[in-house]
């Protein structure tokens, strides 16, 4: 990957993504000054990402492919990738074209927002750049109070036939200007996230759309059925319940990819993994919201990490008060953040395909006590067994293990079975790697020439 030396090293790198006749190209020529970008002029649409200075070496935008292209979806898409890969990214900017009716605006920038689901790419980067707004009568201050509070997507940038490259660059420069660049890697699995290169084969959408029907059916009845259950075991039940839907994501890929006698292989790889994928998107969701919801059940808990002062093992408290401890001395109930009674329930989840319904079946429960003595050395799970005192231990950064998020989907993979998704990202990897370098276009005089390996 070559990086160039623009005009300014501080220059803002900004990604546009949007629909083919968003106005995409219209707005590079008047950021840049080249004319015969867009697809109004004599040259064809982009179906390459290429940057675009500004004259003043102030912003660089990049140029993509219509992400909703009729034909060469992977390849358009691939693109896409391409500029998000370059260099560290200041701003997504999806252009959407103003239309009369307001909330069609809003449902354009919805499908872009909630394709790039905020864990896979961090919400802070997107933007949304409205076009055309000279052919309608609402104003910037009519949808921005939508974008924010219903999208929550902070930076919002617009742009009309009259308008001048200097002050979109302005505007540009006051919604992302102090923002820190994110670096960016979308891999086979996340380009798989972000992007669907299928084939809108119908019969398989429809397949899709039941799939996420039944999954979303499974969560309403787990609803309605825990609610006769005590809190306890509803507590229980949850956590269990979001480990079966993991599972019934794996086999809904399976079903599908049966059904449509998907083999994962030749020159229909591609479009087979965006199938599974677009249906494993749209259940990660639905898993998320049961994820969202189990949270609830996470005690309050002191989450300061510190340090014993004579070895270097790294404690959270848990229990107990700021005095004096031993180091590695562990809780005294391995769940008592879950249960209260030191005992746990444990259920059967079978879901009825003729009736629809989801069954429930409490199987017993296992005793979650692990009583835990005192002692030295080994006997502490890895504490040196020494007095220690937490009000006078050093506070430290939490380990990189504890960060997690509860509700993360992360753990699904877009395509689950054996040596399909390592199969895509070598392709995807060959087919990115084939794009060479972006091209870079400027009209400023000071840019220094080349680039560095």
């Amino acid at each position: 990957m070559s990086f160039f030396r623009f005009a300014k090293p501080s220059a803002l790198y900004v990604v546009l993504v949007g629909d083919v006749g968003s106005g995409k190209s219209t707005l590079v020529e008047k950021i840049s000054g080249f004319g015969g970008q867009s697809s109004a002029a004599s040259t064809s649409v982009t179906v390459v990402s290429n940057l675009f200075e500004s004259p003043d070496g102030t912003v660089v935008v990049c140029d993509t492919p219509g992400s909703n292209a009729m034909d060469d979806q992977f390849e358009h898409n691939l693109n896409i990738a391409h500029a998000l890969n370059f260099m560290p990214v200041h701003s997504i900017l999806f252009v959407i074209k103003a239309d009369t009716r307001m909330d069609n605006v809003i449902s354009g920038i919805r499908k872009y927002a909630e394709g790039f689901i905020p864990e896979d790419i961090p919400m802070e980067l997107l933007g949304v750049c409205i076009t055309h707004m000279d052919t309608v009568s609402w104003t910037p201050s009519d949808v921005v109070p939508y974008i924010k509070n219903k999208l929550g997507i902070e930076t919002a940038i617009f742009s009309s036939i009259n308008q001048s490259g200097d002050s979109i660059c302005k505007a540009i420069r006051a919604e992302v200007g102090k923002r820190a660049p994110i670096k960016i890697t979308v891999d086979g699995e996340l380009f798989l996230r972000l992007f669907r290169i299928d084939n809108n084969n119908i019969k398989i959408l429809r397949e899709v759309r039941k799939e996420v029907a039944r999954f979303e059916l499974m969560k309403d009845e787990f609803y309605r059925i825990k609610a006769a259950f005590s809190t306890s075991e509803q507590m229980d039940m949850h956590f269990e319940f979001q480990t079966w839907m993991f599972e019934e994501i794996i086999e809904a890929q399976k079903r599908l990819s049966g059904q449509n006698n998907f083999t994962f292989y030749g020159p229909q790889m591609a479009c087979e993994a965006s199938h599974v994928a677009n249906m494993t998107n749209q259940l990660r969701k639905v898993l998320s919201d049961v994820r969202i919801e189990a949270m609830q059940y996470h005690r309050d808990v002191d989450t300061n990490f510190r340090k014993c002062q004579y070895c270097p093992v790294v404690w959270q408290k848990i229990e107990g008060c700021d005095g004096q401890t031993v180091c590695g001395k562990r809780v005294s109930n391995l769940y008592d953040s879950w249960s209260e009674s030191g005992t746990i329930s444990t259920f059967r989840f079978v879901w009825n395909p003729l009736k629809s319904k989801l069954q429930i079946t409490k199987l017993g429960t296992r005793n979650s006590r692990k009583e835990r003595t005192a002692g030295s050395g080994s006997q502490y799970g890895g504490g040196c067994g020494r007095t220690i005192e937490w009000k006078n231990m050093a506070p430290v950064t939490a380990p990189v293990e504890f960060n997690i998020d509860p509700s993360s989907t992360k753990d699904v993979r877009p395509v689950a079975f054996d040596g399909v998704m390592d199969a895509f990202s070598k392709k995807f990897k060959q087919a990115l790697d084939g794009l060479g370098d972006l091209k870079i276009n400027s009209r400023n005089k000071n840019k220094k020439a080349g680039g560095a390996k």
